[in-house]
Formats: C-alpha cells, structure tokens, sequence
C-alpha cells in the first residue's frame, strides 16, 4: 500500500463537527469533512514533486510534472542489446526510475527490469540541465518551460518530439494548452 485517504469530520475546538464551508467562506448547511491524503514513499522527493505550483505561475503544478514526465517518455537510449532499450520514468512517491523495456510487433512495450536512480528532485534537475540547478529553478511550468528551451537543456535534439508529446497529453486530459506553447 502505496497511499491511502482518510475522510474525516471537519470539528472545531471542542471537537464539535462543524459546517463545511463554500469559496467565499459562508457556512454551508451540510456537516463539513476533510479529506487527507496519506502517502507512504521518499519523503524529499514528494515533498517537491508533489507541490503545489509556485506562487507566482499562472499555472497548476501538474503542468510541470506532465511535462516533466514527457521530457521523460521521449529519452529513450540504447543498451548492449539492440532488442532493449533504456528509459527513466517518475514514481511519483519514490523518484527517478531507470527502466529497460522490449517493444513487441504491436509497438506495446513490455517493462523487463525497473530500478530507483535517485529520490533527490535536485538530482534530476541537474540530470537535464546541469550542475548549477535544481528543483527551486523548475518549480513552476514557466521556468521549467523557460529552462527547457534554453540552451542548458541537455537534450535539445528531441525538444519537438518532447513539445508534441506534451501537446498530446494535455489535450488527453482536457487541459488548457499554456500560452507558452502556442
């Protein structure tokens, strides 16, 4: 068990259930609850992939970590077996995994081996731009986007590919496509 989810009675002091409440803040006049989310994994890294945007962004944080997670999906390398290739995916509650895969006849790939690389988010943003950045540099979609396109970018070659993919699976979850992308 990964993650689990309580739902509990929203109480006041004298733990006394009490109204929920709407945006505005005016009582609601069913009895209020709280969801929390419990999520078991490395500590550091969900403490970053899994925060909220930066203040500053026009954007939600899942459009860092979508992107985050097509940068991936695109970098595929060879291995010694030229039937094996080599990825990194994200565990959202573990970090950075380095995964060998096979592709049958249908194009479906079939994953032979996953391995943890790293729970450091810092380490894996030095991983795609270099040794002087980390997570604070790409913690909202517009300086990760900004980074993306710059030269410090170590895989500049597969940015159209990475852009499209992106593209793609904003338009699978009926996301807004960021100005940025137009």
């Amino acid at each position: 068990m990964k993650q689990f989810h309580l739902v509990v009675p929203l109480v006041d002091k004298n733990k006394k259930q009490i109204s929920a409440f709407d945006k505005e803040g005016n009582p609601l006049p069913e009895p209020g609850f709280v969801q929390l989310d419990i999520f078991i994994g490395d500590l550091k890294w969900m403490s970053n992939a899994l925060s909220s945007s930066d203040p500053n962004s026009k954007y939600k944080a899942v459009y860092r970590n979508l992107f985050l997670v097509d940068i991936l999906s695109q970098l595929i390398f060879k291995t010694k077996d030229p039937n094996v290739k080599r990825k990194m995916q994200i565990d959202w509650k573990e970090g950075i995994e380095l995964v060998d895969f096979t592709t049958d006849e249908k194009g479906k790939r079939k994953k032979l081996k996953v391995k943890k690389v790293t729970g450091d988010m810092d380490k894996f943003v030095k991983f795609l731009f270099g040794s002087k950045f980390n997570f604070k540099d790409i913690s909202s979609f517009e300086k990760l986007y900004k980074l993306f396109m710059s030269n410090k970018f170590h895989y500049p070659k597969m940015r159209k590919s990475i852009l499209d993919a992106f593209k793609k699976t904003l338009q699978n979850y009926k996301l807004e496509q960021p100005k940025e992308l137009r």
